[in-house]
């Protein structure tokens, strides 16, 4: 009897366990046959603003702003010279993007997507040691990057696997390629107090943006693919493969 009840109780503890974990995916979300790659086109671009405010009941953070709390950037060869902590980075715009391109292969483990973006901003704090052109610099300030006419190219690597026998999926890698018509850029206290030398340099930055940009932004989206990923894996982990798809 004793044993009959334990048994019991731990078959019920495990039907608890799989419903905390195994969870649906919101009501609002559109599912697609897996190979309809129209529907799942029109699937991702439907969500973009729904994980604007995150979706605190799958551990998502709002994600317009995308907040990295900490990128550390290594100094570079030729303009920007520098070695660059940023806190608290956030990039603003993602959920207007236009989805002009979707692609899904399970098979293969790729997930593909091509992205318009027309204006996002990124900014927060930085912590700058090093050289800009031959100018020495040692700062601590705010920063804003302003990115226009955004094409973004993004990438997961993803595989199956199965937690309390349910298929789910994840990614394993992540990455970012993003070209912009223009970009400018606002660093304060760059030089402290000296205001005047502190306009001066971002002046120069802003008429070499290109270089600057090749230099200095693929960093940042690299860290921000990261968080992407993160996210994706926050949601998937939660919800299976056959609460995604119609045909799983």
């Amino acid at each position: 009897m004793f044993i009959d009840s334990i048994m019991k109780l731990l078959i019920a503890v495990f039907i608890v366990s799989s419903n905390v974990f195994a969870a649906h995916l919101p009501s609002s979300f559109i599912r697609c046959h897996r190979r309809d790659s129209l529907c799942l086109k029109k699937a991702v671009q439907d969500a973009f603003p729904k994980f604007k405010n995150g979706l605190p009941e799958y551990g998502l953070p709002p994600s317009d702003p995308l907040l990295v709390p900490e990128i550390v950037i290594g100094a570079g060869e030729r303009v920007v010279q520098l070695k660059q902590t940023y806190k608290n980075a956030s990039i603003s715009g993602l959920s207007r993007g236009i989805l002009t391109y979707f692609n899904m292969d399970l098979e293969k483990g790729k997930i593909v997507m091509n992205i318009e973006m027309d204006h996002l901003i990124l900014s927060g704090k930085y912590v700058a040691n090093g050289k800009i052109l031959v100018i020495p610099v040692n700062a601590v300030g705010d920063f804003q990057i302003i990115l226009d006419n955004a094409l973004s190219t993004l990438k997961f690597d993803i595989e199956i696997y199965k937690k309390n026998d349910v298929k789910h999926i994840r990614g394993t890698a992540a990455n970012l390629v993003m070209k912009v018509k223009h970009a400018s850029y606002k660093f304060t206290d760059i030089f402290g107090k000296n205001t005047e030398i502190g306009k001066s340099l971002n002046k120069v930055l802003n008429e070499n943006w290109k270089i600057v940009y090749d230099e200095l932004v693929p960093s940042y989206t690299e860290a921000y693919a990261q968080v992407m990923m993160q996210m994706m894996n926050r949601l998937f982990a939660k919800v299976p493969l056959s609460e995604i798809f119609l045909d799983q």
